[in-house]
């Protein structure tokens, strides 16, 4: 109501069409928000802002090449426009063009080299190319510009893994339990690392905490479940199985495991298990 009087003049200052905009799309009146972006756009053709906060609601409504046209614009009007350059490379890489998506990240990083969450895209992006060691540097990068910043200590932690590094990667992924304990995929993260380290009782407790924290997380479950299979606990193995099962009860390799382990306790005497462990795999065919 407060915002009437302003918007009623021409032109109407360009934070009060901003911040209307703002309000009608968190209300989820989106047409209305796009209405007042483009207002502010018409009335106010020299300001970047504008085209910025217009390319974000358009790329949240999964208008992605609408919203590149509107970043370029942002961009040309103000070179400098640091957040136009990032949300430009997010809109590239959601579009597929790698590449540039990655010259616009390396943009916004001349222009503010502590941008941490530059640096972490980039480093993301470079990952996907396998280019290893510059994606490491630039997880750095994104550490040294926001000391404990989970996201970092997880992408890190499991590019150590992928490379073999499994000491430095379960101490970055320990790092991002500790900065987000409630982060259920450090925790699952975290679970793989020690898995491959053989540290069957601690990734037992990860993955624990994982699914503790998201009981869906049927990934979680189902290494949970290869965990304590491997220490030979069968009765918490077959539960964590039908624990997944609940969660995904068209998944074929969860029955079939399911089918091991109770033919296994079958195998060790307790023959009723024999009957279950058929329906078990005649359901996974």
């Amino acid at each position: 109501m407060l915002l009437v009087p302003m918007l009623s003049r021409r032109p109407a200052h360009i934070e009060a069409l901003n911040l209307a905009a703002i309000c009608a799309f968190h209300m989820d009146r989106k047409q209305e928000a796009e209405a007042y972006w483009r207002r502010a756009i018409t009335e106010h053709p020299g300001e970047s802002g504008p085209y910025n906060n217009l390319g974000n609601a358009l790329k949240a409504l999964g208008r992605p090449d609408e919203a590149r046209a509107l970043y370029r614009t942002a961009i040309e009007l103000r070179p400098d426009f640091v957040v136009a350059h990032y949300n430009l490379a997010d809109t590239l890489e959601a579009l597929g063009h790698r590449d540039e998506a990655e010259e616009s990240l390396r943009r916004a990083l001349i222009l503010k080299p502590d941008f941490a969450e530059a640096h972490l895209n980039l480093a993301r992006l470079l990952a996907q190319k396998s280019r290893v060691t510059e994606a490491e540097a630039e997880y750095r990068q994104a550490l040294a510009a926001r000391p404990g910043y989970a996201e970092a200590h997880n992408n890190l932690g499991n590019l150590l893994k992928d490379t073999g590094r499994f000491d430095e990667a379960a101490a970055q992924l320990r790092q991002a339990v500790a900065a987000r304990p409630d982060w259920a995929d450090a925790h699952y993260n975290l679970g793989n690392v020690l898995k491959a380290q053989e540290r069957l009782q601690d990734a037992e407790r990860a993955y624990r905490d994982a699914v503790a924290l998201r009981p869906d997380f049927a990934d979680a479950l189902n290494n949970l479940r290869g965990v304590l299979q491997s220490l030979g606990r069968l009765p918490e193995a077959k539960e964590a199985y039908r624990r997944l099962i609940a969660v995904n009860a068209d998944s074929a390799s969860a029955h079939f495991n399911l089918g091991n382990v109770l033919y296994r306790e079958a195998a060790l005497g307790d023959w009723a298990r024999a009957v279950e462990a058929e329906a078990a795999y005649r359901r996974a065919l």
